[in-house]
């Protein structure tokens, strides 16, 4: 578990200089467009990957930290059990579903790296962002598998 955190806290550390990468570009950007009649070229391409990277490398430790969004209109009334065993339910489906997804990103990666796409304007590859998104998952599905575990023990008590 420990390290899952540390991989968690880096790959969000890694996240937190991706928004202050785009803070800057979209600075430059505007500030070139209104001083110069001239803007960086490739701003939303660059801006649009880093979002997506954005997304996925903070998951983990959203994960981690348990702070997704949770609707628990009913579930706060049940016990201690109760709560432990409808949790180990959705994080079984959460598991299952983040597989699907890590399967399906592999594999556009893989198709999108033989086809070798490329954005249209700076012509920068375009699957690593998939590899992120791969990144992001696997590691939120390891988190998920850790929290299953401690259900199913909160449960089995």
């Amino acid at each position: 578990m420990k390290i899952i955190d540390i991989v968690s806290r880096l790959l969000n550390y890694i996240g937190g200089l991706v928004i202050g990468a785009v803070m800057l570009l979209t600075v430059a950007d505007v500030g070139g467009r209104y001083l110069f009649s001239s803007p960086v070229v490739g701003t939303k391409e660059l801006t649009e990957n880093s979002m997506v990277a954005l997304a996925f490398l903070a998951i983990g430790l959203v994960s981690l930290r348990r702070e997704h969004i949770k609707v628990d209109l009913l579930v706060h009334r049940l016990s201690t059990k109760g709560q432990a065993i409808f949790d180990s339910i959705t994080h079984f489906l959460g598991i299952a579903i983040c597989i699907i997804l890590i399967w399906q990103n592999v594999l556009r990666a893989m198709e999108v790296f033989q086809e070798k796409l490329i954005t249209a304007l700076l012509r920068v590859p375009l699957y690593p962002i998939y590899w992120v998104i791969v990144i992001g998952l696997v590691l939120m599905c390891l988190i998920m598998i850790t929290q299953l575990i401690q259900n199913i023990s909160k449960a089995a008590k």
